[in-house]
């Protein structure tokens, strides 16, 4: 499991989150009178209604064209969600902990370590310092 492998998979789930919503008829009235004002023949992407309605787009999806695409790289789905990853890494901040409870959790994790040695082994170390600890 990667850093990308774990955004794309969140940018799916919410994907499927937003479908299982379902349709939304709040403003059914509204749509028919679009409807009436574009006519036959014409587009709705230019309508009021259009413009603010919630379209699901995919965090990470592209719309460029294929031309723009591979002129600027041909980035692939795994190579974006990365930099979504680094992106997101980047601006991660701790939040805060109590300097008591932290030293508590070191000590329980320290000390299950020991109880199962593999864990220990297969880490490679003794013990593991917290990103709180100064």
């Amino acid at each position: 499991m990667s850093y990308a492998k774990t955004v794309l998979d969140c940018d799916q789930c919410n994907a499927f989150y937003h479908f299982a919503q379902g349709y939304q008829f709040d403003d059914i009235e509204e749509i028919f009178e679009n409807i009436k004002e574009v006519g036959p023949g014409n587009h709705y992407l230019g309508a009021a209604h259009t413009r603010r309605s919630n379209l699901f787009e995919h965090e990470l999806q592209s719309n460029i064209t294929y031309e723009q695409w591979f002129a600027e790289g041909s980035k692939t789905a795994e190579q974006s969600a990365l930099e979504e990853a680094k992106r997101r890494l980047e601006r991660y901040e701790l939040p805060p902990m109590d300097p008591e409870l932290d030293k508590a959790l070191l000590e329980f994790i320290n000390r299950r370590e020991s109880e199962i040695s593999p864990v220990a082994a297969w880490l490679g170390r003794e013990t593991i310092s917290s990103p709180y600890a100064c």
